[in-house]
């Protein structure tokens, strides 16, 4: 079966970053759009891109010579991305022409270098990574891009926006330009948001109008949380995340009484379903920097007297 990443993307996150990630450091992604709303940095640590377990598990590594790096990545070693400091921003430059590799593998483990290495060169390198002809080099610039991104590239963002084919990395692309917080972005925005054609990237490019403040798609994001389809209010929960405004936190309390099932989070997509009030308790945990003394785990169905201690509490939170 021949099917492309970024469908395969939405029909299973989870197996998408473990086909981008070596073995170690996976992260999960959540269901629609991957909006890593607790990931606000934009100059990350490599455990913070995924690419390592952390500081207990590894110690940072002496930087390597540019020279070294790419003959690692021309034989293909993805060991090398587990030596957190081995690449340093000097070798972007030369990482950045292998992107010209044909080698497929190669221009992978490039892009997944090119975040490590961090910097300008190395953002450059990815903003034109989201163009190769490959659909797990473009998914891994598209996942790298999101925390790895500047003011100074919104000239390139918007032009990839506007003009790339794929609707995975005109989604994802509009994601970032939100996060990057720039009122600059808002007409680019609108003006795709007017004539995109692909339901996910539309709704991305709302969030992050929504995200930059912008009046109608804050509107829309609010008509979400209110709509009756458990599931869907679920998922607009979750993107408060990435939305990533406190103002709107009101605005999701109604939903902690919401107790209808809304999100499968079996094992192997094994039937056990947590409610729409359970999803509103992780996310406004995470959210709010964890305000909750009862445990919280992703899975769990939250007892009565939990909720209602979550409601006692989040009274009290301005």
């Amino acid at each position: 079966m021949n099917v492309p990443i970024s469908k395969l993307y939405r029909l299973c996150p989870g197996l998408l970053l473990i086909a981008l990630l070596p073995p170690f450091g996976r992260g999960i992604a959540s269901e629609g759009p991957p909006l890593v709303g607790a990931a606000e940095s934009h100059n990350p640590s490599p455990a913070a891109g995924g690419l390592a377990s952390g500081p207990e598990c590894r110690r940072k590594a002496s930087p390597m010579n540019t020279e070294q790096v790419v003959a690692r990545i021309r034989q293909k070693d993805w060991t090398l991305l587990e030596q957190p400091g081995a690449i340093g921003p000097e070798a972007a430059s030369a990482i950045q022409a292998l992107l010209q590799d044909q080698n497929v593998e190669v221009r992978e483990l490039a892009v997944n270098a090119l975040a490590q290495a961090g910097g300008p060169v190395a953002r450059k390198g990815l903003i034109m990574a989201v163009k190769d002809r490959s659909d797990m080099v473009r998914a891994a610039a598209c996942r790298h891009l999101q925390l790895n991104y500047a003011a100074e590239d919104l000239p390139e963002l918007t032009a990839e926006l506007g003009s790339n084919p794929d609707e995975f990395v005109r989604e994802q692309v509009g994601l970032v330009l939100g996060r990057i917080g720039s009122t600059n972005a808002i007409a680019p925005l609108a003006r795709q948001f007017q004539k995109e054609s692909d339901l996910h990237a539309r709704q991305a490019i709302s969030l992050a109008l929504a995200r930059l403040g912008e009046d109608a798609n804050r509107q829309a994001y609010l008509q979400r949380l209110r709509q009756s389809d458990p599931k869907e209010r679920a998922l607009a929960v979750r993107d408060l995340l990435y939305v990533n405004d406190r103002k709107l936190v009101p605005q999701v309390l109604p939903l902690l009484d919401d107790l209808r099932p809304a999100l499968n989070v079996g094992p192997s997509h094994g039937p056990y379903l947590i409610r729409v009030c359970d999803v509103t308790i992780n996310v406004l945990d995470e959210f709010l920097k964890h305000p909750f003394s009862f445990k919280i785990e992703p899975a769990r169905r939250y007892s009565e007297k939990e909720i209602a201690t979550a409601k006692t509490v989040l009274a009290q939170i301005k």
